[in-house]
This record gives C-alpha cells, structure tokens and sequence, in this order.
C-alpha cells in the first residue's frame, strides 16, 4: 500500500529469515527479522489459598482467579481432573482482549465427578485471541479439592453415639440408686412427713449432680445430630429418633430446674415422678441406642465388604490382562492393588472382631471371619506374582473369590436376621402400649360413669350453695372425664422390612 509516499506491508512471520518488501523494480533494503514464540496466558488461581481443601458433595467452593498475555485474552474454562477423566466448562468471557483479567466463580461441589476417587485437582485455563500461529490456553496452578471422607465422618458419629450410651448408662445409674435410697428412707412416710425429715442440703446436691450429668447427656445428643446432617452413611431413621429423644431429654431438663430452683421448697412428690420418668426415659434411649450402634457395626462392615468385591474384580481383569501381555507395568499396578486389598481386609476383620458377642453368636456365623484367612492367601499370590507363576496366582484369585462371597452372604444374611429382630422387639413394645392404652380405655369409661352419676346428683340438689355449682356444670360441653392425647410414631426401615 503506497500513501502520502510511503510503502507499507502487513505479513506473519513464522520463522527467522531476511525479508524484503517490493513493488515491482522496487525494493526495500533486506530486514533481519528474529521470530519470538506467542506465550501461553499465565494464569493464577488465588483463593482457595494453599493447594488442598476439602469439601463435601453439598459444599460451595469460591474461586479468586486473575490471568495476563501479551496478544490478550478471550475466555477462561474452569477444569478439574481425577482417576475417571478430565471434564470443565466455561466460566467467563473478557470483552475487547484485555492484557490483563480478574475473574470470581463459585462452584458447587455437587457438580463435580468423584467417582474415580476421592480427589480432583482443580485448574482455570485462559486462552488469547493469537490470530496468527492459533489461540493458546495457559493452565493456572492446581488445587487439590479432596471429597471428605465419608467413612471417616460415619466413624466420627458412631463414637458420639457409643460415648452418649455410656454417659446416659451412667445417669440411670445414679438416678436408680438415687430412686431405691429415697424410696428406702421415706418411702412409707406421708409427703409431709417426708418433706419434714428431710435433709434438704444433701438431696439437692444429690440432684444437682444428676441434672449436670443430664446437660451433659443432652450436649453430647446434640453434637450426634449436629454430625448426622454431615454424615451421608447414616440411617435417617436413626436420625429421627435421636432428634425425638433429644426433644423428649430437653422435656425433662426444663421440669426438672423448675423442681429444683427453688431450694427452699421442694416438692417432693413432683421430684418422685420426675426420676421415675426420667428412669424410663433413658431405658427406652440406650436400647434405642444399643441397636443403632449395633445395626450400623453390621451396615458399616457390610459396606467395607462391598468396597472390597469391586477391588477384587478390578484385580481378577488386571490378572487376566497381565496373563496375556506380561506388561511390568501392569505388574507393579497389581502389586499396588494387592496391597490395598489387603488393608481393606485387615478393616473388615477389625470390624467383625470387634462386635460384641452376642451379635456374633446369634447374627453371624464363623464364615463371616474368614478374613483372616484370606489375608494369607493374598500374601501367597503376591508371592506367586514376583516369582512369575501367573497361573497359579490366577488359581488361589478363584479360592479368594468363594471365601469373599461366603463372607458377604454371611454378613448380608446377619443384617437381615438382626433387622427383623429389632422389628419383632419393636412389635411387642409396641402391642404393651397398645393393652396398657386399653386398661387406661376401661379406666376412663369407668371414671366417666362416676363423674355422670355424680354430676346428675348435684343437678338434682336444691339450694342456694349448690346453684354456682349447677350453672358451672351445666355451661360445660362434655361430663367430667379423663381426657387422654396420645402422640405415637413408629419409624423403622428395616432390610428385609417394607416399613
């Protein structure tokens, strides 16, 4: 292009040479020109701070990122990687290729593909609007989001659940033994009898001993049902009843400081039917408790079973493939698997080991334990596999195969058995309420009997004393009677069980 006399050119350069510009006999003197390569964008995630974080499903994860390039940028990706795959999607566009960018996205954690592992490492990528060699993507520094470990939350409940057994054990001890020396001392005297002799010092700091080990009864429930709402392990069954116990407990603590603030006055009979509600109280809550921990010692081992079914499977397809090609590599991948297999069963056998007995005589029989077994036997194929003997290792890969089947069948059938056994106590917990509400049926039938006749008798009477009397009577809708509000929930889900 000539204008106002001078001669321009515009052409990409793709690599180092002389170039000269002419226009027909015309010609420039030969220009020496040294090719630079278009860098990558630089990319810089800054929040999440440090290279690990960890989040659950359900968690929300903000992201400070900020990027540069000398052509200018265009659009940003946020990706992440783990063992099944690679995946990303777009999360921003810079209007007129800026040099520089700051950008913010917040990601649902939910979203994310953890299905390969635990872990993804998170990077955003930028790309320039390089017209002449094409656009380039620079990937910024990586951050490690590791899913929490949901074995590990489901522990974490199981031992406030066993330390809330403990500390409620140790409260209906003392309220029996509080309940049995009361009764024992004034149990034949009258209430004002009682209340007279009464060494009022010694039993309120008897019961203030009890009410501070119920506040710690009750603080240790919450931090169970604060646990659960993270805990995707856990039964909402067993949630459900530990949020009515924990409704029911904060019933009790109420009444009870309302009884004992005022030391001066203490009612005595109040004070009796309190303990003996609270003795029943906490009965129903550690069997409650007793066969939650109970069914999920055998749901938990159950899982880690499973776990390691689709370990084995994995490892019988590497062996299989190792057979054919007798890839080294494929050999320390095996080597790798064979010792996580063999961690996993050390787990389950701790499990099953450390089951109370009465679960182990009357839910699981001996095939449950041949974990123990099968941990010699993964020694002797990880042997066979460095000695080279392929065929024999694939022999004893099949024996592992029944005693893994046997155990699962054992364990499974275990839980079943234990589910319908919780049931059946439920039922006959059940039909007593049900015959103890029919005796309170008759007993109010026959109270309202009485009430009617002795309501008609006052109608009846004739003077000025009994006329207040007569209109109140006569202004009520219903005879005098017992009236009885029952609130019963029945939650269950059983294996094995349709509600």
């Amino acid at each position: 292009e000539i204008k106002d006399g001078k001669l321009t050119a515009e052409f990409p350069v793709t690599g180092n040479g002389s170039y000269q510009i002419t226009d027909g006999g015309l010609k420039t003197r030969p220009f020496k020109i040294t090719v630079r390569e278009d860098k990558k964008p630089e990319v810089r995630i800054s929040s999440p701070q440090g290279s690990e974080i960890e989040t659950g499903t359900d968690g929300k994860i903000e992201i400070d990122y900020s990027a540069k390039d000398d052509y200018g940028l265009t659009e940003f990706r946020l990706t992440w990687e783990g063992e099944s795959g690679k995946s990303g999607k777009l999360i921003g566009k810079a209007k007129d290729s800026p040099a520089a960018y700051e950008g913010k996205y917040t990601l649902d954690a939910g979203g994310l593909d953890f299905s390969g592992g635990d872990t993804l490492k998170l990077r955003v990528e930028a790309a320039d609007n390089d017209s002449v060699s094409g656009p380039k993507t620079g990937a910024s520094n990586a951050i490690t989001v590791r899913l929490k470990d949901a074995s590990k939350t489901h522990k974490e409940v199981m031992n406030y659940a066993e330390r809330l057994m403990d500390e409620m054990i140790g409260v209906l001890g003392d309220e029996i033994e509080t309940s049995g020396a009361w009764k024992k001392i004034y149990g034949k005297a009258s209430d004002d009898t009682a209340a007279a002799s009464l060494d009022t010092d010694t039993y309120i700091k008897t019961q203030s001993k009890l009410t501070g080990g119920i506040e710690n009864v009750s603080v240790t429930l919450k931090k169970t049902l604060d646990n659960m709402k993270d805990d995707n392990r856990s039964d909402y069954t067993y949630f459900a009843g530990l949020a009515n116990m924990d409704a029911k407990i904060d019933e009790l603590l109420e009444e009870r400081r309302g009884i004992f603030q005022n030391f001066a006055s203490v009612d005595i009979p109040r004070a009796g039917r309190l303990m003996r509600r609270e003795i029943a109280e906490f009965e129903e809550d550690i069997l409650f408790l007793d066969s939650m921990i109970k069914g999920e010692k055998l749901r938990d081992s159950l899982l880690t079973g499973k776990e390691l079914m689709r370990e084995y499977s994995e490892l019988s397809e590497m062996m299989k493939k190792l057979g054919e090609t007798g890839d080294d590599a494929l050999k320390a991948e095996i080597e790798k698997k064979l010792a996580g297999i063999e961690k996993l069963i050390s787990e389950l056998a701790q499990k099953l080991s450390a089951m109370s007995g009465d679960i182990q005589q009357g839910f699981l029989n001996q095939d449950a334990f041949k974990s123990i077994d099968m941990q010699k036997q993964l020694e002797e194929i990880a042997k066979l596999m460095k000695e080279g003997d392929i065929e024999k290792a694939m022999q004893m890969m099949a024996s592992l195969q029944q005693s893994l089947q046997s155990m699962m069948a054992s364990i499974e059938s275990g839980m079943q058995s234990y589910g319908m056994s919780s049931l059946n106590q439920d039922m006959s917990k059940l039909n007593d309420i049900i015959a103890r509400l029919d005796g309170l049926e008759k007993e109010e039938t026959g109270l309202k009997d009485k009430t009617q006749g002795l309501k008609d008798s006052i109608l009846k009477e004739k003077g000025s004393g009994s006329d207040n009397l007569r209109k109140f009577i006569r202004r009520g809708e219903a005879p005098l009677g017992l009236n009885i509000k029952l609130k019963l929930l029945v939650v269950r889900d059983r294996p094995g069980a349709d509600a």
